[in-house]
């Protein structure tokens, strides 16, 4: 296979899913365009991906918490090319005609996943290397089950929503995306790129990463819950099943 040929047949196929308004989002896309031949040349399945970015991730963490020279820079580095792999998976499952519901599940539980873990291994770090006021440690350590809640809320959000569509015929988007204000999902997220990116020249942004991913899980909840609470507002069968 040519990688130049590709690369332009991925453009075409991914030619509805880049962002037109400049940011991170559509920097990783591009990003992730570019090394989604190689996949695709080797043989390797989107699910695999997801899964290699686990193992990744775990690495990048296991480097920080070791603590050598550079770990913290090697390891949010690995971090961040996962972040990228994470937008190459789709394209390669569009590519190879393999898109399911298996696979986006598997995929949002890995992005989740290697999320959390990177979470908890710059919180060892920064408990480690910096004396934290107590109130700014407190939310440190509030940072990481606040992720963890908000990704578990999103996708709890979108699975309610599927089952409403099935069983009252009604048209809701599986996101919330059209219903929060743009700097939540559009600059906030930005801001969380960059807050990543600053770690790997100043080791003191791993402390403005935390909070600011409180910040944004905090915003995150508080909207789904907002908007949870008028698109889910329908009536719900019992779907469990009674053996005698």
């Amino acid at each position: 296979m040519n990688y130049i040929k590709i690369l332009k047949e991925l453009k075409e196929i991914n030619k509805n899913e880049a962002e037109h308004r400049f940011g991170a989002d559509r920097l990783l896309r591009f990003l992730g365009g570019l090394i989604c031949p190689f996949f695709i040349i080797f043989g390797i399945s989107a699910n695999l991906m997801s899964c290699i970015g686990v193992l990744l991730a775990v690495s990048a963490a296991v480097i920080i918490i070791i603590g050598f020279d550079n770990s913290l820079v090697l390891g949010t580095a690995i971090y961040l090319f996962v972040i990228v792999l994470d937008y190459s998976d789709g394209s390669v499952a569009r590519y190879t005609s393999s898109s399911n519901f298996f696979g986006r599940f598997l995929d949002g539980v890995c992005d989740n996943i290697s999320g959390a873990i990177f979470h908890i291994a710059i919180f060892l770090y920064v408990n480690k290397q910096f004396e934290l006021n107590p109130y700014i440690e407190i939310l440190c350590i509030f940072s990481i089950p606040m992720f963890v809640l908000s990704s578990l809320i999103m996708d709890r959000y979108s699975a309610m929503v599927r089952w409403i569509k099935e069983t009252h015929d009604v048209s809701i988007l599986p996101t919330i995306k059209g219903e929060m204000p743009r700097f939540c999902f559009n600059y906030l997220f930005d801001c969380r790129i960059l807050s990543v990116v600053s770690i790997l020249f100043f080791p003191v942004c791993a402390i403005v990463f935390l909070l600011l991913s409180l910040v944004i899980s905090t915003f995150v909840i508080i909207f789904h819950v907002k908007v949870a609470s008028v698109k889910l507002n329908y009536p719900a069968e019992s779907s469990r099943e009674h053996f005698s």
